[in-house]
């Protein structure tokens, strides 16, 4: 499928922007809450898990979504060590 390395991608994206703003407030589009970027990273992460151990929406690569957040993490915990 050409999608799935835009969705790792997003992942990647997501987790950075995690670390970077932690406190950034998101609002939610269902319900219209405000959340902190840290807990929306989490709970992305947490839902993928969810579904890996579920079994549900097995058309799915939630491997892939759990390696592009991987990603990101690991090329912001680079960047800070190299002060980059």
């Amino acid at each position: 499928m050409p999608c799935v390395p835009k969705i790792r991608a997003l992942f990647g994206i997501l987790v950075a922007f995690g670390l970077y703003f932690p406190e950034q407030q998101l609002m939610l589009l269902f319900p219209p809450i405000p959340v902190k970027a840290k807990y929306m990273v989490l709970f992305c992460i947490a839902l993928e898990l969810y579904f890996i151990k579920s079994g549900s929406q097995s058309n799915v690569a939630h491997f892939a979504h759990l390696g592009g957040a991987l990603f990101g993490f690991l090329l912001v915990y680079y960047w800070r060590i190299t002060g980059k």
